[in-house]
């Protein structure tokens, strides 16, 4: 219908203003909401603010399924690195519902430990989830025909700052197998740099 030309016109036009704000570092919400109010045309402001609300949704994704209160010690994981890497990982200890101690290698076959809250167990998931392919191939083999190419323009929901967590534009910079490495910015400030699996639902494409 005529009603739905000029919405995805609007999204057209936003997503190409989006590529604009890359560039002076306006990826917070109302920032770049301020830019495209200035900066637009023939688009009335409510057909504008209906396209940041697509692009920018707050809807998080869906959790991956981790009971926090039920790991207990020797249980196998997979654990997320503070850059944003799924690894296969093991509880060492747990402290009650306070906390738990998990162990895990980086990708130089470096063993980590850390404690990780409640509040945090968004870097937690099933055994497999994340480091596994469906056809049970390494999740990080160099193969892959993910449908997500390097230099896309893409959607994350924010890994770091883990405060406020939202989604953000971003762009792919690095491809290992399934895990996806974004850089995107928060507050004008330096860029973040996190990996985000492609069935994380933490990545979507921008177009």
């Amino acid at each position: 219908s005529s009603g739905l030309a000029p919405r995805l016109t609007a999204r057209g036009y936003v997503v190409s203003v989006i590529r604009k704000l890359r560039k002076v570092d306006l990826f917070d919400y109302k920032s770049a909401q301020k830019h495209l109010l200035v900066e637009r045309t023939e688009f009335p402001s409510a057909v504008v603010n209906i396209t940041m609300a697509y692009l920018y949704h707050e809807e998080p994704p869906k959790s991956f399924g981790i009971n926090f209160n039920a790991l207990t010690e020797g249980t196998r994981l997979d654990v997320r690195r503070k850059d944003g890497w799924w690894a296969e990982g093991l509880v060492l200890s747990v402290s009650g519902t306070e906390s738990l101690e998990v162990e895990f290698k980086t990708n130089e076959n470096e063993t980590i430990q850390e404690r990780i809250k409640p509040s945090e167990k968004y870097r937690l998931a099933p055994l497999g989830k994340f480091t596994r392919r469906r056809d049970g191939s390494s999740s990080s083999s160099r193969s892959s025909s993910i449908g997500f190419k390097l230099n896309d323009d893409v959607r994350v929901w924010r890994f770091a700052p883990a405060t406020k967590r939202k989604w953000v534009p971003g762009v792919i910079t690095h491809i290992i197998g399934e895990q996806l490495q974004v850089v995107y910015f928060f507050k004008k400030v330096k860029p973040y740099t996190c990996w985000f699996h492609l069935r994380s639902g933490e990545i979507v494409t921008n177009d």
